[in-house]
């Protein structure tokens, strides 16, 4: 991770009160989960089990963590997404995340 990358996120910390969604990929899977403020692991979803494409991973696993956030009454998330560029598996979980009614 660079320094602007890391200044962004430390910034983020400090003026968000909400939770924030966290994206990771692999090569092969995809991870989301929405922490609080302090470090604490509310939801999480992830594509281990699966042996679709890329792109149907990244749709499951949106849909998955905005069911999750709503049974915790998560409304709205900050999208930290790691560094990663937003295009690709970490838009299309995005995009299927605020489908489902998260707002990001």
């Amino acid at each position: 991770m660079n320094h602007s990358v890391r200044a962004r996120v430390k910034k983020m910390l400090k003026t968000s009160s909400r939770p924030r969604l966290i994206v990771n990929r692999s090569n092969q899977f995809i991870y989301a989960q929405i922490l609080d403020q302090s470090g604490q692991v509310l939801a999480a979803a992830n594509s281990l089990k699966s042996n679709r494409p890329k792109s149907e991973q990244a749709l499951a696993v949106g849909q998955q963590i905005a069911a999750i956030a709503r049974e915790k009454k998560i409304a709205a998330v900050t999208f930290d997404r790691n560094g990663l560029a937003y295009r690709g598996a970490v838009r299309i979980l995005a995009e299927a995340a605020r489908k489902e009614g998260l707002v990001i």
